[in-house]
């Protein structure tokens, strides 16, 4: 049973895909009519045919979904991935392309990246929520229509392909579990990379969290185990693992990479596997 989330329903009777949203999730069904006696925390609702996270606290941003069709997203997958410091810490370059596991796969858009750069990307969400907004996202990109054109950097620059075209490419090299990454059983050196994202508290002299970074901080808490998963991940990965940290953060579990590359914002620590 999930706490302090409910499917939101403004119908008197929830609708079947509402129904069969709450009885995955083992929640309850909210309506506006229930007043504050019983509210949740937050509520998973559609809007606009998004599957949305939205906090109930008065003072909350707007509400949350996972979209691999934004305008944002879609630039950097066709600015040359293997440019910046995602695509250098995995090493992009390699051929073949390395497989990759995302074990803290969040709100998705590095494993988007990196599929849309030609990796297999293997997704896991210990979090039945998010998991949920990410197939949710996942059903979208597969029947997106979008006829926008734009070009991928593997492309010739006179070939064009439609962004629907590019999203199913995408996703098509993505695959989704609802697992825990320090609990599922998981073959050793059974993929190339192992990327972490793991939720940390942000400098908060320094950083400021977007609304995604906010509501799954709100949501789900900071991830702690930090020596347990840079072990898994260094049991898992065949050639490296690659954290993902804030610019002025720690290495995880205190362990110094054999490489790192810098962003405006972000760090990306390679710690490199030996044969």
């Amino acid at each position: 049973m999930i706490q302090n989330v409910a499917v939101l329903t403004n119908a008197e009777l929830p609708t079947r895909a509402e129904a069969a949203l709450a009885e995955k999730l083992g929640c309850d069904i909210h309506s506006p009519s229930d007043g504050n006696q019983h509210k949740p925390l937050f509520v998973l609702s559609w809007r606009a045919g998004r599957l949305t996270l939205i906090s109930t606290a008065a003072d909350a941003p707007g509400g949350l979904c996972v979209d691999f069709s934004g305008a944002a997203l879609l630039r950097r997958a066709r600015d040359g991935l293997a440019k910046q410091g995602l695509g250098k810490a995995v090493g992009l370059k390699k051929r073949p392309l390395p497989t990759v596991l995302d074990a803290t796969a969040g709100l998705g858009n590095d494993a988007f990246l990196l599929a849309s750069a030609g990796c297999r990307v293997q997704m896991l969400e210990r979090s039945p929520v998010v998991h949920a907004l990410l197939e949710d996202a996942l059903r979208r990109a597969c029947n997106a229509q979008d006829t926008n054109v734009i070009t991928t950097p593997e492309q010739n620059a006179s070939s064009e392909v439609s962004a629907d075209e590019l999203l199913v490419r995408a996703v098509q090299q993505l695959t989704l579990m609802h697992a825990d990454f320090l609990t599922t059983p998981l073959g050793e050196n059974s993929v190339d990379v192992v990327y972490l994202d793991p939720m940390f508290p942000a400098d908060r002299k320094t950083a400021k969290s977007g609304k995604g970074m906010f509501l799954l901080q709100a949501l789900l808490g900071e991830d702690c185990a930090e020596r347990e998963m840079l072990t898994r991940a260094q049991s898992v990965a065949s050639s490296r693992v690659v954290v993902k940290r804030g610019k002025r953060s720690g290495f995880l579990a205190g362990v110094k990479p054999e490489i790192s590359f810098r962003g405006s914002s972000s760090r990306f620590d390679v710690y490199l596997q030996t044969p």
